[in-house]
């Protein structure tokens, strides 16, 4: 009987605690190319940047390098490191922990990532909420932070297309 459920959920994309997760780094690895939209703090714009992120490494140790395109003759270069706990509980970002509560993964490496925790945003303590969505060769990772007491914000949304 288990045998069949676990068949069963393994069909329909669900996830279950404590079961090893699919290899993010797989479905993530390689060059993507794509935009940055996220929130001015400052005029409380959104802005637009032509976006770059070539993602490596073993999704323990996955790492994220991204060109921004902020204008003639500026680019500028970030890196980020990502770690996912070998029974998909817990992905790490930049060293703060932040807990999976959605983790779904379909066929040609689809994957749906949700995760809940901390960050800080203009000097401020937020709850933060990043969600993954791969589909084919679409990639879209988006934030959105709270402070205590407001509704969610869209901080930031990545929209990438898988380079050849």
């Amino acid at each position: 009987m288990t045998k069949h459920i676990m068949a069963f959920l393994a069909a329909c994309s669900i996830s279950l605690p404590g079961v090893a997760a699919p290899d993010l780094s797989q479905a993530l690895a390689g060059a993507w190319r794509g935009t940055l939209q996220y929130r001015d703090y400052s005029n409380d714009r959104q802005v637009t940047l032509p976006t770059t992120v070539t993602f490596s490494g073993p999704a323990s140790a996955l790492r994220g390098d991204y060109v921004y395109d902020d204008g003639p003759g500026k680019t500028v270069r970030a890196s980020e490191r990502w770690s996912l706990a070998p029974d998909g509980s817990t992905l790490t970002m930049d060293g703060s922990p932040a807990r999976v509560t959605t983790w779904r993964a379909g066929p040609d490496a689809d994957v749906t990532l949700e995760v809940e925790g901390t960050a800080e945003e203009n000097k401020q303590a937020v709850a933060m909420r990043t969600l993954l969505n791969r589909t084919g060769v679409q990639l879209t990772i988006t934030r959105l932070t709270q402070l205590p007491g407001q509704p969610w914000l869209t901080r930031h949304v990545y929209r990438f297309v898988k380079d050849k």
